[in-house]
């Protein structure tokens, strides 16, 4: 994940040691927190937008099944 959001490395150990902490779904209901540049929270965000999204789309699948 944080390859591809192109995190610097000291972002890169800040999101991983949160994600470790925190588990994935409340790592992306508290980005604002990070202590990472606003480019960065910026692609996080994005990112939790993509795989809602995502979720929301499977999610109408399985419904119409």
């Amino acid at each position: 994940m944080c390859e591809v959001l192109e995190l610097s490395g000291s972002s890169e150990k800040k999101v991983v040691k949160a994600v470790e902490k925190l588990g994935v779904q409340a790592f992306f209901t508290s980005i604002d927190a990070l202590d990472v540049e606003e480019v960065e929270k910026d692609r996080i965000k994005a990112l939790k937008e993509v795989i809602e999204a995502k979720a929301k789309s499977l999610e109408a699948l399985e419904g119409g099944q």
